[in-house]
């Protein structure tokens, strides 16, 4: 769980690394093994401006060979906190909640984890199969020698017989 009580975060701007461990974050299917959470706080008297940075790698399974391969996610998120404002999330980069003035405690564990799984491609694809500019490859499969089954030649036969 990350979360921070809101006594302890100074008036103004101050920053502050946490590493976080494999229990912290829920990924569902995804294994999260560890990660670094970079904030920086903006607190005013109404207002707590959480902008975070996460850095994480986490195993995908390629959707074409079925591989293991490493992801690395680096990404950037704000959770804007307002003394008793209403949440909502402004776009995919910022969220607004509430700040209750009873609350001592803010956390940001779902958008940390909405964060890292948003970073995840639909399409997993092992690097190997992208070219340099990050787009994937033409896809071919060859299975051999194409051959012919000789049975189907007395097949064929039979066939153009019975039109006859």
């Amino acid at each position: 769980m990350i979360k921070f009580k809101v006594s302890d975060i100074p008036i103004g701007e101050s920053e502050e690394t946490l590493t976080l461990g494999k229990d912290e974050v829920d990924l569902g299917s995804y294994e999260f093994s560890g990660g670094e959470l970079h904030l920086h706080f903006d607190r005013e008297d109404d207002t707590i401006r959480i902008f975070f940075t996460i850095k994480t790698e986490l195993t995908l399974i390629c959707d074409r060979s079925l591989e293991p391969f490493s992801f690395l996610v680096d990404e950037d998120y704000e959770v804007i906190y307002r003394l008793d404002g209403e949440e909502f999330t402004d776009d995919v980069e910022v969220t607004v909640k509430p700040l209750a003035s009873h609350d001592n405690v803010i956390q940001i564990d779902q958008e940390v984890r909405d964060t890292i799984l948003l970073a995840i491609p639909a399409k997993k694809l092992h690097p190997k199969f992208l070219d340099e500019q990050g787009e994937p490859t033409d896809f071919q499969v060859t299975f051999g020698e194409e051959t012919i089954d000789p049975r189907w030649e007395p097949l064929k036969s039979l066939k153009k017989n019975s039109n006859k």
